[in-house]
């Protein structure tokens, strides 16, 4: 029988919808939708008791190298990395990062490299670290330069729903200084129903004054 392309509506970044109303300040990490402010991610995640994370506990400094980290990684899969300009010690992170491209070989959506999405029931928005696709399943990695911690699981589900494709096979991969890498499955469907009742009690937390 001949082959026949499948056509774009079927392929599985279809399902996919990219979000331009969304606005994003720096200032507060705060996300709008029009004049509707939406709790960032990371924030509902605070508010709802999933996590502890600020700069006293995990320290300024592994702070800043995940961002940066973050950034180098955003240029080298948007091909605009001037390899050159990393820092001596940021080099094991993209080595380890490169290797598990190489070794996954899932088709990056170079469209939705740190791409803004966002949950309307919820009043949740975030930025997508990375979406691959691979055996028509659509992949959605969030990348960590820190130790594995149980609520990683819980944000990746977040971001599952803020991109409306619950569907999607969600992981976490843990980039080493060393060059190595830890790629981690979060399989559990529980994670949905903890992340969005942590959502419901952030905003409950916001409208009572628990702005931290």
């Amino acid at each position: 029988m001949p082959c026949t392309k499948s056509s774009p509506r079927s392929r599985p970044q279809s399902k996919l919808r990219h979000r331009p109303d969304i606005g994003f300040s720096e200032e507060g990490h705060r996300y709008f939708v029009g004049e509707t402010e939406y709790l960032s991610l990371t924030r509902s995640l605070r508010l709802g008791g999933v996590l502890d994370m600020n700069p006293a506990m995990v320290g300024t400094m592994a702070l800043d190298r995940g961002t940066v980290c973050h950034e180098v990684l955003e240029l080298e899969d948007k091909g605009e990395l001037d390899e050159g300009s990393v820092e001596p010690s940021l080099v094991g992170y993209l080595r380890a990062w490169r290797s598990f491209r190489a070794d996954v070989g899932w088709e990056l959506l170079r469209d939705w490299v740190e791409e803004k999405a966002a949950d309307d029931n919820l009043l949740v928005a975030c930025r997508v670290d990375r979406v691959f696709v691979h055996h028509r399943s659509i992949m959605v990695l969030d990348i960590k330069t820190g130790v594995e911690q149980p609520w990683h699981a819980i944000q990746t589900a977040g971001q599952v729903v803020c991109l409306g494709v619950k569907t999607a096979r969600r992981f976490s991969c843990y980039v080493k200084a060393d060059g190595k890498y830890r790629l981690v499955e979060h399989k559990h469907k529980s994670d949905f129903v903890v992340f969005e009742s942590a959502a419901r009690v952030a905003w409950w937390q916001f409208m009572r004054g628990g702005k931290k």
